[in-house]
């Protein structure tokens, strides 16, 4: 949590705020200014887990299987507090569910991301007897919310760098490295795509003993 927090908070102050260096260090626990950015609190919270694995020499993939569960429906209650605190608010529209803030009626991307927070978590609920591999959920739920978020973004009112949002580009390799590891680690794999596993220490879970053997009795011989 103190590592998503952190996270959430230097990454807001390095996207949005200007601050020199000892202004920017005192700035970073005055939370009365300014806000948090989701994408540091999941950079936060890998490199705090990452190092919490190292040096307590555990499975940090069982860990982060447990937040992918979850996730969902704490998105869902971060956003909550967002719509009632007035923040992280939508672009101007014109809609039968606009809602009216900072003189104007405009998008409750807050409530988009509720919705996609409720979603998330039940599809995760509802699949999470076919876990493939350790940290199958946690990068299931990073895949599905970055995506997501990504289309989310075009009804936000956040600075643009060419077509996209600055959060949209990181969302977007969020996606396309979480989805990549899906994939690669589906399957037992060989050459780089098994060292790429390795680095990550993914492995796909093998079937338990005799499990095979109870589906090849229950095949009918030709």
């Amino acid at each position: 949590m103190a590592g998503g927090l952190i996270g959430a908070r230097l990454w807001y102050m390095a996207l949005w705020e200007s601050y020199s260096f000892i202004d920017y260090m005192l700035a970073v626990f005055d939370y009365t200014k300014g806000g948090l950015a989701s994408s540091g609190a999941f950079l936060g919270v890998a490199v705090t887990a990452v190092l919490y694995a190292k040096l307590s020499k555990t499975n940090l993939w069982a860990y982060a299987d447990l937040f992918g569960i979850a996730g969902g429906i704490t998105v869902a209650i971060a956003r909550f507090a967002c719509f009632f605190t007035g923040c992280c608010y939508g672009a101007l529209a014109d809609l039968p569910w606009s809602v009216y803030y900072l003189g104007a009626l405009r998008h409750p991307t807050q409530l988009y991301e509720i919705i996609a927070g409720v979603v998330i978590f039940l599809t995760i609920g509802a699949i999470k007897h076919r876990k493939r591999f350790s940290g199958y959920f946690f990068l299931l739920f990073i895949t599905m919310y970055s995506g997501i978020r990504f289309f989310i973004e075009f009804a936000r009112e956040e600075p643009h760098l060419g077509i996209l949002t600055y959060s949209q580009y990181i969302y977007a390799t969020f996606f396309a490295i979480t989805m990549f590891l899906i994939l690669l680690a589906s399957k037992e794999r060989k050459g780089w795509q098994k060292m790429v596993l390795e680095i990550a220490g993914l492995r796909p879970l093998r079937e338990k003993p005799g499990q095979n053997k109870g589906k090849q009795k229950g095949k009918k011989k030709d």
